[in-house]
């Protein structure tokens, strides 16, 4: 019985360092671009709407932009601002 004790003691203790260090994150990536070539340098926010966690980024030469280690689950509230084209705002997507 003891035995059995100190093996269930042990299985507990290797598994618990587990259990407490799995984090769940998300990520984000797309392009922009106006219809007919890459939105560059535009602004980017994406802003968490349960914890308000704003995440800001800026589009690449070929448009891009992503956003790494984001909350899982939403709504998040997407902003693109752009000097040369139509600012847009999506309010709310998971």
């Amino acid at each position: 019985m003891t035995k059995l004790k100190l093996f269930f003691s042990a299985l507990m203790l290797l598994t618990a360092g587990s259990i407490f260090a799995q984090i769940t994150t998300s990520s984000l990536s797309a392009k922009v671009n106006d219809g007919t070539s890459a939105v560059i340098d535009a602004d980017v926010t994406l802003t968490h709407l349960p914890t308000n966690a704003v995440y800001r980024t800026t589009t690449d030469k070929q448009g891009r932009f992503s956003f790494e280690n984001l909350n899982a689950g939403g709504p998040y509230e997407l902003e693109i601002k752009s000097k040369d084209t139509k600012d847009y705002s999506n309010a709310q997507f998971i």
